[in-house]
């Protein structure tokens, strides 16, 4: 345990030269809606016969499985 402690520290030290630039976020200030606003369109699969689709909301979104 001990030698792991020290390999630890010995990377602390270690100059860190993985990270050249600050990460570049784009200046994008479009919304995303959650899926509960504004669901996805998905193509659901056939089940097999014990399995069956039920939806968390009225107009037939957020699918799940039971």
């Amino acid at each position: 345990m001990k030698e792991s402690i020290m390999s630890l520290h010995a990377l602390l030290k270690m100059p860190n030269k993985l990270v050249k630039s600050p990460l570049q976020l784009s200046n994008s200030y479009e919304r995303v809606l959650p899926s509960v606003e504004q669901a996805l369109k998905l193509e659901l699969k056939s089940l097999s016969k014990h399995l069956k689709y039920v939806y968390l909301e009225e107009d037939e979104t957020l699918p799940m499985i039971i």
